[in-house]
């Protein structure tokens, strides 16, 4: 059966097909155009000015990190939102009524590749639906990872959704499947405890600790710093571990390793979603991974020891996210010139910035004579003071603060080009 068009005479025809071609190839044109001036819009060289008179140097911005694809931040199968908060649980060996002995929110922001890790204290004193005022760490007592998921949520006021709850069997058991954790334990650890079947004996030093000593090492807390000083060491295992775990060796035997320690764990995460929340992790810089825990306050009441959180749910999230942002800013790096070479300051700013530093010029060049080419840190940025000393070929100082002409300067460290410098090529 032939259709309308087919009946159209052959001149008809042809101008019909060259219509739809030109308009076609129109649409693809103005689409290209107005992507390039997009992106243009993002990476062209500009001058910015803050508060302090000072200019952000006018050069293109490096990509020296993966960013997510087109589909990856625009369609995502396993997660709806771009955030991603999972709160994980430990507990103190009863795996149904036992008290969450760790309990951690790990939140991912899958679009930015930023993570941070938020401990909260198992003394902190919370509402737990349906029974009241209770230390936090009751809540998987009484209901399970559940009510935990419940708690937090209320506490928190945000939309969590997901959970992760192991045993110690479970948590030991994990740390051998992925061949154990490399780590530095910072003193000597030693408690005993035989009604909770307990044997802590660690010695100082870095050692490789298999799933029993990893195990003591992240449940001690008898020193002066008690269940705080575990959550910092809680903390810094964790980082080793996931360093451990998202090694591209063990990353392809997750769903063998998951699958094995299926009676230790528990969680309403499918598998490909852990699979693909495993594969975006590998992608964010651990050193980069905010690690922080819930701001409290000591206090008794009616005889029980608590602690209070010295902020609102809401305001805990908005603190953490600042952190993350910060923590993935560039170092701002100001740069002056007291080597007397006419244009070194934006040669140095350009090596800086394609070193992932986001350089900063004064106002004017400063001719002011100096003998050494020196860094200085502001912030206590130790590394990255010694990237740009042998980047520069200086030497690292640091100081509280630097004037300006009379004005404070918001930047994290100073470059200071010598007399001693070389001239940079290219």
């Amino acid at each position: 059966m032939h259709t309308y068009e087919w009946h159209l005479p052959p001149r008809k025809r042809r101008r019909g097909f060259w219509f739809y071609f030109f308009l076609f190839s129109a649409v693809v044109l103005v689409s290209g155009a107005l992507g390039y001036y997009s992106v243009w819009l993002e990476v062209r060289p500009q001058s910015q000015t803050n508060t302090s008179g000072l200019r952000v140097a006018p050069l293109p911005l490096p990509n020296p990190v993966r960013k997510p694809s087109f589909l990856e931040r625009h369609f995502n199968p396993f997660f709806p939102d771009d955030t991603v908060m999972v709160l994980v649980l430990g507990t103190d060996g009863q795996w149904h009524n036992g008290r969450s002995d760790t309990m951690i929110l790990l939140l991912v922001d899958l679009r930015e590749q930023q993570a941070g890790v938020l401990s909260l204290p198992r003394d902190t004193r919370v509402v737990i639906p349906g029974h009241g005022w209770d230390k936090i760490n009751a809540a998987c007592a009484y209901g399970g990872p559940q009510l935990a998921l419940k708690t937090v949520r209320q506490f928190l006021r945000t939309n969590l959704k997901y959970y992760l709850h192991t045993d110690l069997a479970g948590f030991k058991e994990l740390v051998d499947a992925v061949g154990g954790v490399e780590l530095e334990v910072e003193k000597r650890m030693r408690y005993r405890d035989r009604a909770q079947g307990l044997y802590i004996d660690l010695h100082p030093g870095w050692q490789h600790l298999d799933g029993d000593k990893a195990m003591q090492y992240v449940r001690f807390r008898h020193d002066s710093q008690g269940d705080l000083g575990r959550i910092v060491r809680q903390q810094k295992f964790l980082k080793a571990f996931a360093k451990r775990a998202l090694a591209p060796q063990n990353l392809t035997k997750l769903p063998q390793i998951l699958a094995q320690l299926r009676e230790h764990v528990e969680t309403n995460l499918t598998l490909t979603q852990i699979l693909y929340l495993a594969r975006r992790l590998q992608q964010i810089s651990l050193d980069k991974v905010v690690t922080t825990q819930l701001p409290t306050t000591p206090r008794r009441i009616n005889g029980l020891y608590y602690l209070i959180p010295q902020l609102e749910g809401r305001e805990v999230l908005a603190d953490l996210w600042e952190q993350i942002r910060e923590a993935h800013r560039p170092p701002r790096v100001l740069v002056c010139n007291g080597s007397n070479i006419l244009g070194a300051t934006e040669k140095v700013a350009r090596k800086l910035r394609e070193a992932g530093f986001e350089p900063v010029l004064p106002p004017e060049e400063l001719t002011f004579p100096a003998e050494h080419t020196t860094v200085i840190d502001l912030t206590e940025k130790a590394e990255a003071a010694r990237k740009i000393a042998a980047l520069v070929g200086g030497t690292v100082s640091s100081q509280e603060k630097l004037e300006l002409k009379g004005q404070e300067i918001d930047v994290d460290l100073v470059v200071v080009l010598g007399a001693d410098y070389r001239r940079p090529s290219g």
